[in-house]
């Protein structure tokens, strides 16, 4: 078993990839906050919410094993 040290060949472990997507969520919330229109507002809000989302499974992720079988030819 391998333990995933590196999280998605962005040379950051999941704790690191986790806050920035954390800091993400929070520049979508920054920008909603200056927009007028409803549904763009919405839309920004959204992606916040995802981002929230992926760093929440980055995180469960780092606890997963790896396991890596070398496919027969």
């Amino acid at each position: 078993m391998v333990s995933l040290s590196m999280y998605a060949g962005l040379g950051m472990g999941p704790s690191e990839v986790a806050s920035r997507y954390r800091e993400y969520a929070a520049k979508c919330v920054a920008v909603a906050q200056n927009l007028q229109d409803t549904a763009e507002k919405v839309s920004m809000l959204d992606m916040a919410q995802a981002w929230i989302k992926l760093a929440e499974l980055a995180l469960r992720n780092e606890r997963l094993p790896v396991v890596y079988e070398t496919p027969e030819p």
